[in-house]
């Protein structure tokens, strides 16, 4: 018989591998989202402005050629030498202020400390399930995932490599959705045993209560078996 509380447990569950599925999924997504330069109205207005942009230029370049030899245009090749120089400085300390590609040690700093916090999060989840939780196969694979994300993350963060085609990532995309699903089912199933487990003990610890106590206590406590038997 399908009772409520039944139906409240499934929908946790399902709930529940739904939020772990989407964000383990969400590393990836962005790469099923086109880029900017391939936007078509973006494209069309950027090559509009690219060509009044040249035409820009070439109209300045008339103006200069026609103030040649005057004070006007003296005067704007010494400001435009100095405009070059301080450009050039300005280059200079900013490719001084990067950090393993980013462009400041705040930026660096922001997006390393984000993956090490959930690093050291994964790894003592982990070894906590080594210790404590042997059975717990699904808690295992589930933190295994995490710190793979982060070691993939530590190596774009350091080495700058050129990025995966759009088949890998649809192939981890894929491969991440069934193996958190997996391993949420495992985890489960491992919570579940170890609940029925409690509860046959404290079971079989009331069967021995019913026995020994006092005639007049007995109702009360088999009444308390009743509520384990039930919950």
């Amino acid at each position: 018989m399908v009772t409520l509380d039944l139906i409240t447990k499934k929908t946790k569950e399902v709930l529940t591998i739904f939020i772990v599925v989407l964000c383990a999924t969400l590393f990836y997504s962005h790469q099923f989202v086109p880029e900017l330069k391939d936007d078509l109205e973006y494209s069309a207005a950027k090559k509009k402005f690219e060509d009044l942009k040249k035409e820009n230029t070439n109209a300045l370049t008339e103006v200069k050629n026609s103030v040649k030899g005057t004070p006007v245009y003296d005067k704007y090749l010494a400001i435009n030498k100095k405009k070059n120089k301080a450009y050039k400085e300005c280059l200079k300390i900013y490719d001084s202020k990067k950090v393993y590609g980013f462009i400041s040690l705040r930026h660096f700093l922001e997006r390393f400390g984000f993956v090490l916090c959930i690093f050291i999060y994964a790894l003592y989840n982990l070894i906590k399930s080594y210790l404590r939780e042997r059975g717990n196969i699904g808690s295992k694979i589930f933190h295994t995932y995490i710190l793979s994300i982060c070691f993939f993350s530590f190596f774009w963060i350091f080495q700058r490599f050129q990025d995966f085609n759009d088949v890998v990532y649809y192939f981890m995309t894929i491969t991440s959705a069934c193996l958190v699903t997996y391993a949420v089912l495992l985890t489960t199933k491992y919570y579940k045993e170890r609940i029925n487990k409690t509860r046959q003990q404290m079971y079989e610890i009331s069967k021995i209560a019913l026995r020994n106590a006092k005639p007049e206590k007995q109702d009360e406590v088999y009444n308390r078996i009743k509520e384990i038997a039930n919950d």
